[in-house]
């Protein structure tokens, strides 16, 4: 740890004041808006440079919306990042920005020979091309300016440090530090009264180079996912390669007549040319389609059911009577593996009754046709039947119960002598 304030020599004091009088920048606790064009300029451009953004992920965002490929970064922007994505801001003079995962968000300005770098929270790798001349980052615990390349990482005010990979840095605020060479770093603690300077260790460096190196920023072409489930192997292999994908790895028998029957990543999902799909495959079997049974006796169901090579599986509904099927599971037409189940629900069979006639005080005979016309039968007879007339005089069941067609009604009756 090395105390704020350092002893130099009395020409290196005044070679520094007088590089900060002519580079240092104006600290300032959060960005703001960008300075106003100069008269006779473009807004949002500064002539001779320009920035274009590269992307790798799909969270990466330019001041507040989605980003794009290749799109215009111009004076006042601010780019963020999100977890599983990268930014890279690449200059026309050669100068490079990349912004790691999680970094939100990082404000852009230049002008002249200037480009500076307002940061609130994540990790950035710059590399400066020939047309600035100083690279100015402003964080919310410190500031600095550096004349090559570095990797600067401020996470939500507790520390805020810079590895200087080559070229010259100078820290600015919260004190003036010392102008420090390629391979070395500063850090500012939260609430410390001292900065930490040192070399940056060789695990370090490898560290921050894979994590900056690790991502992909050549244009990508998206790619829908086709649906391959229900293809033979060897049809869905053709497939996936006709739309500029490959297959992954395959679970299951390998024979090219299998059938697929899952794939990861799923249909119409979007991916990126070459991504490899897993296939879940099975062999093929023996498959037939369900028949319509729906408005069928429970017996003709049956019979059709097995004549598909399939078997009568659950009954729910009426358990009794003559029945007959209302829905069926699975649907008519659906193709199933032979030998499976077809449940069915079922419902009894309503059958019109016939209200019994007033059939009483009636002779035998009118009785008699009464009962033939109305649907039913003269059962039992009992009683006397001696005499010039025989009247009804009593009946089973009585006048008003229903009774299917066919049911017979028995009579008592009473014979009178005229």
């Amino acid at each position: 740890m090395i105390a704020l304030f350092h002893r130099r020599s009395l020409g290196a004091s005044l070679a520094a004041m007088i590089l900060l009088a002519a580079c240092q920048p104006v600290p300032g606790p959060a960005p703001g808006p960008a300075p106003g064009p100069a008269p006779g300029t473009v807004p949002g451009t500064v002539p001779g440079i320009s920035a274009t953004l590269q992307i790798d992920g799909d969270t990466v965002r330019v001041s507040g919306r989605p980003a794009t490929y290749g799109e215009r970064v111009r004076q006042g922007d601010w780019v963020s990042t999100g977890p599983g994505s990268s930014a890279l801001i690449r200059f026309s003079d050669g100068t490079s920005i990349q912004l790691d995962e999680r970094t939100d968000p990082v404000y852009f300005d230049w002008a002249g020979d200037r480009l500076r770098l307002r940061m609130d929270d994540g990790a950035v790798s710059a590399d400066k091309g020939a047309g600035f001349n100083f690279i100015d980052v402003i964080g919310r615990l410190a500031d600095f300016f550096s004349w090559s390349s570095f990797v600067m990482e401020e996470r939500y005010t507790r520390f805020f440090r810079v590895d200087l990979f080559r070229g010259r840095m100078q820290l600015t605020r919260p004190v003036t530090g010392p102008v420090q060479s390629g391979g070395e770093y500063f850090v500012v603690h939260r609430g410390r009264a001292e900065v930490e300077y040192g070399r940056t260790s060789p695990q370090r460096r490898a560290e921050l180079e894979e994590r900056f190196g690790r991502w992909n920023f050549e244009p990508v072409q998206r790619i829908r996912v086709p649906s391959v489930i229900e293809m033979e192997l060897r049809e869905a292999v053709n497939a996936l390669k006709r739309d500029g994908l490959q297959p992954g790895r395959i679970t299951g028998p390998r024979d090219a007549r299998a059938r697929v029957v899952a794939q990861a990543p799923g249909p119409r999902q979007v991916v990126a040319r070459g991504t490899r799909i897993d296939l879940t495959v099975q062999a093929e079997i023996a498959v037939t389609r369900v028949p319509n049974v729906v408005r069928m006796s429970l017996p003709d169901a049956q019979r059709a059911i097995e004549k598909q090579g399939l078997r009568v599986g659950s009954f729910s509904g009426a358990t009794r009577g003559d029945r007959y099927v209302v829905r069926q599971r699975p649907g008519a037409g659906t193709t199933i593996q032979r030998g499976g189940r077809v449940d069915l629900e079922l419902r009894a069979k309503t059958v019109a009754t016939i209200p019994v006639p007033e059939l009483r005080k009636r002779p035998l005979r009118d009785a008699i046709a009464i009962l033939e016309r109305s649907g039913l039968k003269v059962g039992r007879i009992s009683g006397a039947r001696i005499g010039d007339v025989v009247f009804v005089v009593d009946q089973s069941p009585r006048p008003g119960a229903r009774l299917q067609p066919g049911s017979t009604v028995d009579l008592r009756v009473q014979g009178v002598i005229q």
